[in-house]
């Protein structure tokens, strides 16, 4: 409805906002579901400063 109110998005929802494009760009064939599988397997990856930054975004 229009009174609903959005949850804040969480980090890793961040993250994949702002990297799912370049995911869809090396690997163009693959559907929604194995790309955000490689989303999961890059936010793994990532430094703890790096994911710190992510968090930091969130809690705005």
């Amino acid at each position: 409805s229009k009174d609903h109110i959005r949850r804040p998005m969480n980090a890793f929802m961040i993250f994949s906002k702002a990297h799912r494009a370049m995911v869809h760009e090396r690997h163009p064939n693959q559907d929604n579901r194995t790309v955000s599988k490689i989303l999961g397997e890059w936010w793994y990856a990532l430094g703890a400063e790096e994911k710190q930054k992510y968090h930091d975004l969130a809690a705005k």
